[in-house]
């Protein structure tokens, strides 16, 4: 018989192995970071299932806000307290949107719907033949009708104070609603502040979530958002 010498095996060793697996999950978060392009690909898989259909009846799948400055302003939350009031008092509902399952469970978790809102907001009532006999729309006191008839100054000025990012065309699929350098900056101030230590609280909001709550300022508020 022959016998061989089996040549000594070469192990790789546990610490390479975990750098090699730490260096490619920092690289990852670095391009996600920079670029968004995982959100990019989630959230517009997910928005895609996001819709509304207005039926002629009430609708069988519909949710209403519950929170919310924009929403509580425009009474958008109190529409369950409204159209129970009016059903008591003999009216019916003769239409209303019907929504996705996706949708529902959005509004249920307490995030706002992609809806885009009207600039202006008021109570109007016809008659039966379609003409007007009473209108609240405060529209003569809005600023811009369009987005177009913004000043482009203001816009580049507006983005030159706030975010400057949005400018950049180097990464069209970043997300405008997160800065991560503020967010980390907003979260270890309020970590410092509960832990004692004599910090001021900032808030991490951008000016997408900022024009997201404030949607009257302008008509063209969802062009900054994305």
């Amino acid at each position: 018989m022959l016998f061989h010498k089996n040549p000594r095996r070469r192990f790789i060793p546990a610490w390479f192995l975990w750098l090699t697996l730490g260096l490619i999950v920092v690289g990852v978060l670095a391009y996600e970071l920079r670029t968004s392009a995982l959100q990019a690909r989630l959230l517009s898989s997910h928005a895609a299932r996001l819709s509304y259909e207005v039926g002629s009846s009430p609708s069988p799948r519909i949710a209403f806000p519950a929170m919310g400055p924009f929403d509580q302003r425009r009474g958008y939350t109190r529409l369950p307290v409204f159209l129970d009031n009016l059903t008591a008092r003999g009216y019916a509902v003769s239409r209303q949107s019907a929504m996705s399952p996706e949708l529902v469970r959005l509004i249920g978790w307490g995030v706002s719907p992609p809806y885009r809102e009207p600039v202006a907001t008021g109570l109007m009532i016809r008659g039966a033949d379609g003409t007007f006999l009473y209108d609240a729309t405060p529209a003569d006191h809005l600023f811009f009708h369009r987005f177009e008839d913004i000043p482009p100054l203001l816009v580049k000025t507006l983005l030159f104070m706030e975010n400057r990012e949005l400018e950049e065309s180097s990464a069209p699929r970043h997300n405008p609603v997160i800065e991560w350098d503020r967010l980390a900056k907003a979260g270890l101030l309020y970590a410092g502040h509960k832990l004692g230590l004599a910090l001021p609280i900032q808030g991490g909001s951008t000016l997408a979530t900022q024009l997201d709550k404030v949607p009257s300022f302008t008509a063209g508020a969802d062009h900054f958002s994305g």
